[in-house]
């Protein structure tokens, strides 16, 4: 089986594709994750899209295509998983081509879309609230944190939470824009050919996780909401 998961950022996208993922025995395929090693690693790649990911600006297509689809053409020739979970790529129509340009060539088929849909006010609230921890790459909410090691890390214990650049509120709003305008259309793309799973983000982690889950082993309609 193979899926894609999109959604706004902030949605829970990363939350449910790592379950989902994990339940099926996916390869989870994140974007974000990918850009991020690159970047820490010093690479080639990872250089130029250091400039984009800070401002929220969305990294150019050439650089995407070109990660992005060495990992899945690893995933797809491998026995090791039952198929992988895209999650933060497409993030434009034109790379959603690229895309299924080169599936085509390989006859791969993506089995289903998850789009997760949460309110713009709420994702500004959670992301500007997330915390992240720079030694085990754990994310949490401020909420969850002591007032008093308030950059303890809830998961390795390590002082290491920092709230990472493009979690400020300025920042997320210009994502959520970019979203809105560049990576929403791709949903009328694929619409036309793939069975779209779309669900209220907005509710408790777990009733999403089982909702997918139950929908993925049935066949359903071309648009689901809840």
């Amino acid at each position: 089986m193979n899926l894609l998961i999109m959604g706004p950022p902030g949605a829970g996208k990363g939350t449910q594709a790592a379950i989902i993922s994990e339940v099926l025995g996916l390869k989870h395929l994140s974007s974000g994750d990918l850009l991020r090693s690159a970047v820490s690693n010093g690479t080639e790649l990872g250089t130029k899209a250091d400039a984009y990911m800070k401002s929220g600006e969305l990294v150019p297509d050439a650089i995407m295509i070109a990660m992005i689809l060495d990992e899945v053409k690893q995933v797809v020739f491998s026995t090791e998983h039952n198929g992988f979970l895209l999650d933060g790529f497409p993030r434009t129509v034109a790379q959603a081509r690229a895309l299924d340009r080169s599936f085509d060539e390989s006859n791969v088929v993506i089995d289903r879309i998850v789009s997760l849909e949460v309110e713009t006010e709420e994702i500004v609230g959670r992301l500007a609230a997330r915390r992240t921890c720079s030694a085990c790459h754990y994310t949490c909410n401020v909420s969850e944190l002591s007032s008093l090691d308030s950059n303890m890390c809830p998961n390795c214990k390590s002082p290491c939470l920092i709230k990472r650049k493009d979690d400020e509120e300025s920042v997320i709003r210009n994502r959520l824009e970019v979203y809105k305008n560049s990576t929403f259309p791709i949903l009328g793309y694929y619409s036309e050919n793939h069975s779209i799973l779309s669900i209220d983000g907005s509710q408790e982690k777990d009733k999403i996780t089982d909702f997918i889950l139950g929908e993925l082993n049935c066949s359903g309609s071309q648009s689901v909401e809840v």
